[in-house]
């Protein structure tokens, strides 16, 4: 699958030929196409240890939820279940395209949800209306994390290293290509993580205000954010260099939405967190228009 122009050096097929020697697919059927292998089994044990802390997490937003009938536990709640929903997708994004720069930020997101717990505790002025119960709650929440992040970590090495087969699939052994692949995949996964922390922001004004206008508002912002997002990825994916010069506009511009809402909920109890989750998203939506810049470097290449 190696480019016509620039072939595939020997030792480099070598190298991968030795280091997935088990993984190499076969040649069968009508079409011999490739068929591409199943997950190692340290990536299943990696995705199962996932599945059960993502369970957990959801679980106890669920108590939160149903006991705790205040914008306080709805607020944390429902950010509870978007970021453990976020780190679940992550890691089987990172595992299904065997991109090890998703997941280990699916291992950075993870570290975001325990320092969440945390600032349910810290909070001033929060700390007193979400109860004992819910403090507990967030306790557990940020020791179970930690440690599940003393299995995770190792085990994510283990399948960091076996990575690396996929992208021999995709491109082949064209090393200019192999590059041109890993920088959209690291846009890919940025644009993901900024869609997700954009969307914990609105959740969390929305549930602050509970106010129809900043509502409507935040709905629209949402949706608008989707929607740039997904003409990013097309713009980037398909080289139309109109409508990528269009998103990093829109990514200019939308973090004034952003600065609004936080002069506006300046006075709230909510500030502190709103205020981390912004600073978050600014520097987010950098690498995102860093990562754009590079990725059109390589339009027309390949």
């Amino acid at each position: 699958r190696s480019s016509p122009n620039t072939p595939m050096e020997d030792g480099c097929c070598m190298d991968i030929c030795s280091k997935f020697k088990n993984r190499i697919p076969t040649l069968s059927g009508e079409n011999e196409g490739l068929h591409f292998s199943k997950w190692s089994r340290w990536a299943k044990a990696y995705a199962i240890v996932v599945a059960v802390q993502v369970s957990y997490l959801i679980a106890v937003c669920g108590v939160v939820l149903f006991d705790h009938h205040s914008r306080e536990g709805y607020a944390f709640g429902i950010s509870w279940i978007v970021g453990a929903l976020a780190f679940m997708y992550f890691t089987f994004d990172g595992l299904r395209r065997e991109d090890p720069f998703a997941l280990w930020l699916s291992v950075g997101v993870h570290f975001v949800v325990a320092g969440y717990s945390v600032f349910a505790l810290t909070a001033c002025g929060v700390k007193k209306d979400i109860g004992p119960e819910f403090r507990k709650i967030a306790v557990y929440n940020a020791i179970e994390i930690c440690v599940a992040e003393a299995v995770l970590i190792p085990l994510a090495w283990k399948v960091h290293d076996l990575f690396g087969w996929f992208r021999f699939y995709r491109v082949g052994g064209d090393v200019r290509l192999q590059k041109l692949y890993i920088t959209y995949n690291r846009f890919y996964s940025i644009l993901k993580l900024d869609l997700a922390t954009s969307l914990i922001i609105y959740t969390l004004t929305v549930f602050t205000l509970l106010n129809l206008l900043e509502t409507t508002l935040d709905a629209g912002a949402m949706f608008f954010t989707i929607l740039v997002m997904i003409m990013g990825n097309y713009g980037v994916r398909e080289e139309a260099r109109p409508a990528v010069y269009i998103f990093v506009c829109f990514l200019i511009v939308l973090p004034i939405y952003i600065v609004y809402k936080l002069c506006y909920l300046e006075s709230n109890r909510n500030f502190p967190l709103l205020l981390c989750m912004g600073f978050t998203s600014f520097i987010i939506r950098a690498f995102l228009i860093l990562y754009v810049f590079k990725a059109m470097r390589g339009f027309g290449q390949g």
